[in-house]
């Protein structure tokens, strides 16, 4: 698909696309003509909708970035599906303390593994 100048919008696969940042790029750049991939552990039905009203093809993976071997298969289908990525974005992350000091070593593991492994994963 092509925008209003005629550029074309390359396949792209996001994580963490179910809500916040993910979400706005992959909206965004769906109006834009990207086909895209969504990977989060849940994708809305409001956020399929705002994205597939894009017009471009729609490829939506419940997956945690966490689980390699999990968002391995997930990358895979989403190759079958809609093509190989010419973008990719890492935006899966989250903060479960707004102040280190009153975070648990289970919050601090539970980040690092989403924020940094995830990433690793995905890239």
């Amino acid at each position: 698909m092509a925008d209003d100048e005629g550029q074309r919008w390359p396949v792209v696969f996001i994580t963490g696309g179910g809500s916040g940042i993910g979400r706005q790029l992959a909206t965004t750049l769906a109006a834009r003509g990207a086909d895209v991939a969504l990977f989060d552990l849940t994708v809305p039905v409001p956020v399929r909708d705002e994205v597939a009203a894009g017009g471009g093809r729609l490829s939506v993976h419940e997956v945690d970035v966490r689980d390699d071997q999990a968002l391995a298969v997930a990358v895979s289908a989403a190759v079958a599906e809609v093509g190989a990525p010419v973008l990719a974005v890492n935006s899966a992350g989250l903060s479960r303390n707004d102040r280190f000091e009153t975070a648990t070593r289970d919050d601090f593991e539970f980040t690092l593994q989403v924020n940094l492994v995830g990433s690793r994963n995905f890239a």
